[in-house]
Parts: C-alpha cells; structure tokens; sequence
C-alpha cells in the first residue's frame, strides 16, 4: 500500500468495530458522568427518581455526594477512553490508540489486581475495615453531637438486619447515659441479653458483598473481556496503521 492510504480489508472492519465500540463507550462514560453531574448538584432530583422508580433504597441517608463523586470519576475516565479510542481509529491516530491501548491496560491490570487481592485477602480486609468502623462506632455512639452519624448507623442495622460492629457486645461496652436513646429493637431494648440480630455489621457487610459475589464476578469478567478485546483490536489496527503508511 502506499504511504497514507487508509487500511482496507480486514483493518477496515477492524477500525469500523472499534469506532462503533468506543461510540458507545464514550456515550456511556458521557451518560455516568452527567448523572453524577446532577447526582453533585441537583441530589433532590436524584432522590425523587429513586422513590418513584420504588428502588429500595433509604434516600434520607444514602451518601449521594460520595456515589457522585465516584461517578464522576468513573464518567471521566470512561469518556477519555472512549474519546481517545474513536477518535484514534477514525483518523488513523497511532498516537492515540497508543494512549487508549495503555489507559485500557492500566484499567485492566488494577481491576485484575483488586480482584486478587480481594479474594485472596478478604480476612485481612476485614480486619483492616472493622478497626477503624469499631473506633469509630465506639466515638459516635457516646457523644450525641454526632446525631447524624448515630441516625446513619441505627439505619445501616436496619437495612443488613445487624446490631453493633462486631455485635451486640459493642453496647454493651458503651456509656449509655449518652447512647441511651438509640437503643433500638433490633439490637433489644436490654443490650445484655439475647439479641434478635446478634450478628455484627462488619459480617453482614460481607455476606450481603458474599451473596451477589457471583453477580459481581459475572459483570467483573463481562468487563474485563470487553476491555480485553479492545485492547486487541486497538494492536492490530495500530499495527495495521503502520504497515498501511510503510
């Protein structure tokens, strides 16, 4: 071929699929961000769409402004993505399905390496989070200038049916002068005996996380195969690129 000609055959197929991939990446990435957008700026219209859809979800203390953020986070680097993988394979950019090959790399390594970690590591992880959850459970729950954090709290037991961090010991340890009025029913009105939820929060966490692990994992390799193909797909048009301008 001679030098600037675009690549035909099976490099032209090649670089259609992957302008029709990164289309649809850059409008999904374009779409989380702009909910996230509004999720950071407008949460009354976020919460209003949730009750009426009857999503289970308690909306009066769902950190908003922290699933935002991560929606924004994952919105950015979904649409650079995107943008960098159809723009590079509409003008033939090996510069820029060189950038998208290595973010796609970067995001398929992480993700692989959290995976790992997290099976490999789940013990460990959960001593890591109930530490600092039990410390700070143990601050929250004897001073009642933190009425916020304590509401928040008796929520998340009523929503993974739990009582306490660890268990209904956690009360038991407390200063109930000041805790006293979040006694609630699911962790007994009399901490010291026998609870209707004795488990902690810290393993129900988990084994609400454990019950939708196969779920999670299914949507996990969906993703990760996506992004393989496309890490494949971004060589070859690449390279195909290269032979086509040689």
């Amino acid at each position: 071929m001679g030098k600037g000609e675009a690549v035909d055959g099976c490099g032209s197929c090649i670089k259609a699929f992957m302008i029709g991939f990164n289309v649809l990446f850059w409008l999904l990435g374009l779409a989380v961000l702009i909910v996230g957008i509004v999720m950071m700026v407008k949460p009354g219209v976020v919460t209003d769409m949730i009750e009426k859809a009857q999503i289970p979800i308690n909306t009066t203390n769902f950190p908003l402004q922290t699933a935002a953020i991560l929606l924004i986070i994952a919105g950015s680097v979904t649409f650079v993505l995107g943008f960098l993988g159809c723009c590079g394979a509409w003008k033939e950019s090996r510069c820029m399905l060189g950038m998208f090959f290595a973010l796609m790399l970067i995001m398929v390594i992480v993700e692989l390496a959290a995976g790992i970690l997290i099976a490999l590591y789940r013990s460990q992880f959960t001593t890591l989070i109930s530490g600092p959850m039990h410390d700070k459970f143990n601050i929250i729950m004897t001073n009642n200038s933190y009425i916020v954090e304590q509401t928040e709290f008796h929520d998340l037991e009523l929503q993974l049916k739990c009582c306490g961090v660890k268990g209904v010991i956690d009360y038991t340890n407390l200063n109930w002068t000041l805790a006293s009025p979040f006694k609630k029913p699911e962790c007994n009105s009399n901490v010291t005996s026998t609870t209707t939820n004795p488990q902690g929060c810290i393993d129900a966490l988990f084994s609400a996380i454990d019950t939708y692990a196969l779920i999670i994992m299914g949507i996990g390799i969906g993703i990760g195969v996506v992004e393989i193909f496309g890490l494949i797909f971004s060589m070859v048009l690449c390279c195909k690129i290269r032979d086509s301008v040689a």
